[in-house]
């Protein structure tokens, strides 16, 4: 099958802001929350938006999975349900509906059961415990500590929740690029919405590629694995924390380390040992290792340069 980009199905010139995905088709790569949130933290204005949406959605999950109400446990696992897959940005592995509706539903309880019952939830630095303060208080840490959690998934999440800060960006690019919006549909489809707190229903219209809505996605937004990465954190957080605890001291000062590679043997289990140390030193130490890890991404991560971007979608 030919390879179809933005540019091409829109008689444009290179460069563009936004990714050039091959509209026909699944390209590999992801939405990704610390992108989203390092963009904003450099003056990306739609990402300052789409960073709050993402902080106040799982902000709310977490608030409800605390409840003891049934009625917030319903909500809930609802907001986690209606987050089903969008064909609309073309990235991640599928775009020909295979993962719809009922594999949000199946995918949204078994996520909601672990978020709700998971340790890392209850586990906080400082006198009083609360979401910001939790070990897992954001969308982009689950991958951290929960399996079959990866980047695929947390960017179908992501692009649900700023689905329709999407949208203004590309209407955006309709004004700067009238061919796109040659062509336009109109569905309905789950929005955040900040005053409820939920996801409601809007109907918006969308530029249509190959017959389907479109949305287009700044450059700097997406990566090809999730920014948080949970080998990263197991190697500079988790092991070397264990690798700390065991090291022990002669009577001279002199330190005696464990190996990494003894460390890793037995502690084969990554995101279970991502747990371990991430719980154990939020309650013992009053020391939250997945807040230095997000320091150290937002103080380093570099966004895919243009080239980057074109090689992985060939």
């Amino acid at each position: 099958m030919p390879i179809i980009r933005v540019t091409d199905e829109f008689n444009l010139s290179l460069p563009v802001p936004f990714v050039n995905v091959d509209v026909a088709k699944d390209n590999r790569l992801f939405l990704d929350p610390s992108a989203i949130r390092v963009a904003g933290r450099n003056g990306d204005r739609y990402a300052q938006r789409a960073h709050q949406q993402l902080v106040d959605f799982f902000t709310e999950i977490i608030t409800c999975a605390r409840s003891s109400k049934p009625a917030d446990q319903r909500r809930g696992l609802s907001m986690l349900q209606r987050l089903h897959e969008p064909n609309e940005t073309r990235l991640g592995y599928s775009i020909n509906g295979s993962r719809g509706h009922a594999f949000a539903d199946e995918m949204g309880e078994r996520l909601w059961e672990t978020i709700r019952t998971n340790r890392t939830l209850m586990s906080g630095t400082g006198p009083t415990l609360n979401v910001q303060t939790a070990v897992l208080s954001r969308l982009e840490h689950l991958p951290l500590f929960i399996d079959r959690i990866d980047r695929d998934m947390i960017s179908d999440m992501a692009t649900r929740i700023v689905f329709d800060v999407l949208r203004d960006f590309t209407f955006d690019m309709i004004a700067a690029y009238p061919s796109i919006g040659a062509s336009m549909a109109t569905d309905t489809y789950p929005i955040w919405d900040a005053v409820s707190g939920d996801l409601v229903e809007k109907s918006l219209d969308l530029p249509v590629a190959q017959g389907k809505p479109l949305l287009l996605v700044p450059t700097n937004w997406i990566f090809w694995r999730t920014v948080m990465d949970p080998d990263q954190f197991y190697n500079r957080y988790a092991t070397r924390t264990i690798q700390d605890e065991q090291t022990t001291y002669a009577s001279d000062g002199k330190a005696s380390k464990p190996s990494k590679e003894l460390i890793k043997k037995n502690n084969k289990a990554v995101k279970e040992t991502n747990v371990r140390q991430a719980t154990k030193y939020a309650d013992q130490h009053d020391r939250n290792l997945v807040l230095e890890y997000e320091q150290e991404i937002d103080a380093n991560h570099e966004p895919m340069t243009l080239d980057e971007i074109d090689r992985k979608l060939q």
